[in-house]
This record gives structure tokens, C-alpha cells and sequence, in this order.
């Protein structure tokens, strides 16, 4: 585990094990998104984590399905057998009702979106909160009100993935155009007539579900597949899509999939919000002001995607920005926080 021990500001990160109690949001196995990540990595540097998931299933055994991470199918089984817990971490504003009963030193709230229909709930819990983080720069603008202590914690990538050999994928095999990929869901933030107008040379790829909107008609749909499969699809891919509208949820999006796209050095064509013109300052992302620039882009993306100077500029980036230093940030921001505030962990 000493790899994993990094010293910042004179602080061994790491050092100090916790008891990380995650309150119930969305299931360890679906879809492994921002939450699964940053406890596997919390669990991998010693931690342990109370992962409850979200279907509560009475009766059903806890699981340590990796080392130090214990999932739970019913949340209060977890609270009864895990009392005074170091850190009540959360994702969702709605699970503050358990604090109480966990009694946790230290109350982090992760707040990765913006949906008006939790807006109550969320303005409630980052005032609340002791530490609260932030996925996107607008996220963080837009609390910035309400305490000027917050967090700017984006998603990131599992570089680990892109090191290890994979074939290509059955799917692509008979494809003879080049392959416009889209990973993800069709939710209403995503573009999918834009999508439809990608012109027949190309055969754009769509991995992922119907999530409020239709799988764009002139895609190869690839059902979900799980994370660990997934990069595949991405490393034979010619290019990468960020189609996203300009809604709300969009525009305070901080999309992992950009990541785990410039991880394998894809280039991406991306309509214009917030976060992918931060990443366009320091990778190959292909800024859309409206869709014809958004196909133009995809031409331009073919070309910039055979100088292989550009894609290792966009595997460079990706590798600085994984979901181990994520991690070791936020729990610098626990640390700090304890040694303020005189708390023991």
C-alpha cells in the first residue's frame, strides 16, 4: 500500500485509516460512475468503506467485493453495525436524513449535478455540509454564494485500464467507415439530432442506454457494457463525441466520459459548454458552436488523430488526472479539515 501513501503539504495522505460511511444513491454495479470510483480509490488506500446500496434487499448479507469495501443491501443494518463512522460521504442531498443516525465525525457532500428538481435539497446540505465538493467550475460558481470554502474536485479517468492489451472489438470488425463513437445515455441533456445528422460516411457507434431520449437512429447501438469492458470501444474508435445541449444539466456537467476518452488519446469534437472548453486549453477537444461546425469537426478530428504527437498530448493530460489523485484530494481536504477542527480520525 505504501505507493498509495503521498506526501502533500508535509501530510502523509493515507496515513490516518478511516471509516467511510456512503449513504444510499445508486448501486455499486450499475454503471460504474463518480461515486463507485472515488470509494474504490478511498478503499484502496486503506479506508474502509460502507458502501449502502440503493435497492434495499432485507436480509441479503453485506459483500466486501473489493478489499476494504463492504456493500450493504440494507441501510439500516449498515447504520446498526457501523456507529460512529469517520465520514459520512454523500452524493445525494436526499440521504442527509441518515446523518444522524451514523453519527460521523465529518459530513462531506459530493455535489456532482444540477437538477432543479433537487435544488431545495442541495442549497440545504452544501450550508450544511463540513467539507463539499464540486465536480465542474460552474458548479462551484454557482454555489459560491452560499460559503467560500468549497472544493473543486472534476471527474477523472482509471488510467490503469488503458495499459492493458485489448482486442478489437467483435462489433467493429465488418465496419469500413470511420467510427464515431458516443459512450453513455440518451438523457434529455444529450443532443441526439445533432448526432443524427453525422453524414452516412461515417458509422457512428452508440454504447449505452435510452435514458429520456431514443438512440439516434443512424447508430450501431451496443447495449451497456460493464466499465472494465469499455474501454475497447473507445481505443478502436476513430473519434469521440460530446454531444451536449445547452440545459442546465449540461452546462454544469463535468462529463466522464471526456476522460476516459483522451485517456486512450481520442480526439473529441464537443458542442461548447464550460468544461469541455476547459479541457480544450490543455488537450485535442474540437470546440462546436452549432452543428455544422460540430461535422465539420469529425473531418478535422480524422485528420489531427494520425499526428501522434497530439494523441499522446491527450494521453498525458488524461494521466494526470485519474481517479487516484481525485482521491487524494479530497482526502487532503478531510485531513485538513480534522487537524482545524481538532477531530481524531
Amino acid at each position: 500500500m505504501k505507493d498509495f501513501f503521498i506526501k502533500k503539504n508535509n501530510i502523509i495522505l493515507g496515513a490516518n485509516k478511516m471509516k467511510i460511511f456512503y449513504s444510499p444513491t445508486i448501486d455499486f454495479n450499475f454503471l460504474k460512475q463518480r461515486p463507485q470510483h472515488l470509494l474504490s480509490q478511498a478503499a484502496k488506500h486503506g479506508h474502509t468503506v460502507i458502501y449502502c446500496n440503493k435497492t434495499q434487499v432485507s436480509g441479503l448479507r453485506k459483500e466486501e467485493i473489493e478489499p476494504n469495501l463492504w456493500i450493504y443491501h440494507d441501510v439500516n443494518v449498515a447504520i446498526k453495525r457501523n456507529q460512529d463512522c469517520d465520514v459520512f460521504f454523500a452524493t445525494w442531498a436526499k440521504t442527509k436524513e441518515y446523518i444522524n443516525q451514523v453519527n460521523a465525525k465529518i459530513t462531506v457532500f459530493d455535489n456532482v449535478d444540477n437538477f432543479e428538481v433537487f435544488k431545495k435539497d442541495d442549497d440545504e446540505f452544501i450550508r450544511f455540509a463540513d467539507i463539499v465538493l464540486m465536480a465542474s467550475q460552474p458548479l462551484l460558481k454557482l454555489h459560491s454564494d452560499k460559503r467560500n470554502d468549497l472544493h473543486l474536485v472534476r471527474n477523472a479517468c482509471d488510467f490503469e485500464l488503458t495499459l492493458k492489451e485489448y482486442n478489437k472489438p467483435k462489433e467493429y470488425e465488418n465496419i469500413k467507415k470511420p467510427i464515431i463513437l458516443f459512450i453513455g445515455a440518451a438523457g434529455r441533456w444529450v443532443d441526439v439530432e445533432l448526432m443524427e445528422r453525422i453524414p452516412d460516411k461515417y458509422q457512428l457507434v452508440f454504447v449505452g442506454q435510452s435514458f429520456g431520449k431514443p438512440i439516434p437512429k443512424n447508430a450501431l447501438h451496443i447495449p451497456s457494457v460493464s466499465h472494465d469492458k469499455l474501454m475497447p470501444y473507445i481505443k478502436y474508435a476513430d473519434v469521440c463525441l460530446l454531444p451536449f445541449d445547452n440545459s442546465d444539466v449540461a452546462v454544469y456537467s463535468c462529463p466522464i466520459k471526456s476522460y476516459e476518452y483522451l485517456s486512450m488519446g481520442n480526439i473529441i469534437v464537443s458542442t461548447k459548454i464550460p468544461e469541455s472548453e476547459y479541457l480544450a486549453q490543455n488537450a485535442c477537444v474540437l470546440l462546436s458552436r452549432n452543428s455544422e461546425e460540430f461535422i465539420n469537426n469529425i473531418g478535422k478530428a480524422l485528420e489531427l488523430s494520425k499526428n501522434q504527437n497530439i494523441v499522446n498530448k491527450n494521453i498525458e493530460f488524461a494521466k494526470q488526472n485519474t481517479w487516484q489523485y481525485r482521491w487524494l484530494d479530497i482526502e487532503k481536504a478531510i485531513y485538513d479539515f480534522a487537524a482545524k477542527k481538532g477531530i481524531s480520525l
